[in-house]
């Protein structure tokens, strides 16, 4: 059951990154809807570290702004390879062998 449950959060996570397509209208609606909480649940919160950046790299030092901004980094360019991966995948599957 965790592994049924753990695999249906992958795919809604993977919808929401675009990486693929929902099949079902409600698989897509359950998507916008996730998007949406989590879009209205993060964005208050990027909004008071970015307001607060000064203190918060004070209270982390130059080490701790210096690994976050890497990880951060580092997290960005695996969406980005994961986006290519995908988007290389249906490319080969819909263009090159129709």
């Amino acid at each position: 059951m965790l592994i049924a449950s753990s695999s249906r959060g992958l795919r809604l996570c993977m919808n929401m990154l675009g990486t693929n397509r929902p099949g079902k209208v409600a698989t897509l609606a359950m998507v916008l809807l996730v998007a949406t909480i989590v879009a209205a649940l993060l964005s208050p919160i990027i909004y008071e570290l970015y307001r607060n950046a000064d203190r918060v790299s004070q209270v982390v030092g130059a080490t701790g702004t210096t690994i976050i901004v890497r990880l951060s980094a580092f997290l960005l360019f695996c969406i980005g390879i994961e986006v290519l991966w995908h988007g290389a995948a249906e490319f080969n599957t819909s263009v090159i062998r129709p």
